[in-house]
């Protein structure tokens, strides 16, 4: 994975595209190759649009982006993929929303009422999945 310096590396939009870059590919051959508008793409890296959501953790759109940028199912870079498109979309991660005893615990951490940067909730979401292993 290449970090452009411009990417946002929390942000599904900002991982993608390193990993687009990293792939030597230009935003358009990447969009061909794997059945997308380049447009649409280009809306995702920047944050404008949130990814696919389709079929829960592993629906087709979204399989079909993360094969094309290289990813292979059970990787974590793959379930970290899945975690950030389901938080682009203001979604609890699906590996999280099945697990009915951490999801009961989720309102005490939002409680308190302080406001949590993207940064910190996906830091904590590593703590979390490190915990459940």
């Amino acid at each position: 994975m290449v970090n452009c310096g411009k990417c946002d590396m929390t942000t599904f939009g900002g991982r993608m595209k390193a990993l687009r870059l990293g792939l030597g590919e230009s935003l358009r051959a990447f969009a061909r190759r794997c059945g997308y508008d380049a447009a649409y793409l280009s809306r995702i890296e920047r944050g404008l649009v949130a990814p696919p959501q389709d079929g829960g953790s592993y629906g087709n759109s979204l399989r079909r982006l993360l094969f094309g940028l290289g990813l292979r199912l059970r990787e974590p870079a793959w379930q970290e993929m899945v975690d950030l498109a389901a938080v682009a979309a203001g979604r609890v991660p699906p590996d999280y929303e099945n697990d009915a005893s951490l999801v009961a615990k989720l309102p005490l951490l939002f409680a308190a009422g302080r406001k949590y940067s993207r940064k910190e909730l996906l830091a904590l979401a590593k703590k979390i999945r490190r915990s459940l292993t």
